[in-house]
């Protein structure tokens, strides 16, 4: 039973991480579904089998639908809509919660996959990818993008891990260390945002009696770095860099909101102009721009469903960094960030 368990969850584990590096969510898929059907004791709940029959049919008809007013672009409608019902269809396959020394395995991998990749680019002549040695230089060295291709994407990932270790295994500077150093190789604003303000509120939550010690050091901590000159710090948190990001995103969501087209509003574009609506900055409005708000609805309804079961397992800050990264890079559509992000809605 014990061995069967721990066999199903490394399943689980190192097929989405593989899915992650080869960018292969058919690979997180074939991982979940072996793992269920190794799971000997699993029976479907008659709950979960009227759900996965009506994502079935509700994805079934947006295909029709887009097949009818898009006929040339369902093939890259169909890849958007399979990547972003990722976390969906991971809950239906599910059938246990990985214990907390999983989720650390993952974060140490992180860190140690994250190490090699710079090593490599800024060492060596080798890469994990030809692309990788085409980024922008910080402080002299290309940075790292890690497990998820994506710096940010990465970090959210590593800071929702280390938020959910330091909660099952309590203060423990290894965690903390190694998420730090994780974010400094990857040169990621959000990941330094999140880490500085989301350990802050580790040690208020669970450290309240020094919170007139704790809460003061970490709010000037992020005063200091947000606040200030744009090379004394890091460029990724510049005032005037913030802000860019900002405006950008605020006429992705002008573009959305002046759409013309009926069809393009509900149904998003991503059939229309035959293209794959999967990631880029801010994926709120990627998302709504390329599968329409009615399963951007629908996906966001059940994310927010998989953020009130994670809170009843304590896992409601974890879950909350891996959402906020909407408002930047998706995480939750990559396979292994989807993974932990279901996982933590199910108890051990």
């Amino acid at each position: 039973m014990v061995i069967r368990d721990s066999l199903i969850n490394k399943l689980k584990i190192f097929s989405t991480i593989l899915a992650s590096v080869f960018k292969s969510s058919f690979l997180g898929y074939t991982g979940f579904l072996l793992a269920y059907f190794i799971d000997q004791k699993n029976t479907i709940l008659l709950k979960r089998l009227y759900f996965a029959v009506f994502v079935f049919t509700f994805a079934l008809f947006l295909l029709l639908i887009n097949s009818i007013y898009y006929p040339f672009g369902v093939e890259a409608y169909s890849r958007t809509l399979i990547v972003w019902l990722m976390p969906i269809f991971f809950y239906i396959l599910n059938t246990k919660g990985l214990k907390a020394e999983d989720f650390y395995l993952i974060l140490k991998i992180i860190f140690i996959l994250t190490f090699l990749e710079f090593i490599l680019i800024n060492y060596t002549s080798l890469s994990f990818f030809e692309e990788d040695r085409a980024r922008a230089k910080f402080f002299g060295f290309i940075r790292a993008n890690g497990l998820l291709h994506n710096s940010s994407m990465t970090s959210a990932l590593a800071v929702s891990l280390m938020y959910k270790t330091l909660v099952d295994f309590g203060l423990k500077l290894i965690p903390i260390t190694i998420t730090l150093f994780t974010i400094i190789l990857l040169s990621s604003g959000l990941g330094i945002a999140l880490f500085t303000f989301f350990l802050g509120l580790y040690f208020f939550v669970y450290f309240r009696r020094y919170t007139l010690i704790t809460l003061p050091i970490f709010a000037i901590l992020f005063l200091l770095i947000f606040g200030s000159d744009y090379n004394s710090i890091h460029p990724k948190i510049d005032p005037a860099y913030i802000s860019f990001l900002i405006d950008g995103k605020i006429k992705l969501l002008e573009e959305f909101i002046s759409e013309e087209s009926l069809i393009s509003a509900l149904l998003g574009k991503s059939g229309l102009k035959n293209s794959v609506s999967t990631s880029g900055d801010f994926g709120l409005s990627v998302m709504l721009l390329g599968l329409g708000i009615i399963p951007s609805l629908f996906i966001l309804f059940f994310c927010f469903f998989l953020l009130y079961k994670s809170a009843l397992n304590r896992n409601f800050f974890p879950s909350l960094i891996l959402l906020l990264s909407l408002v930047h890079y998706p995480a939750i559509i990559d396979p292994l960030a989807a993974m932990v992000f279901v996982q933590y809605a199910y108890k051990e």
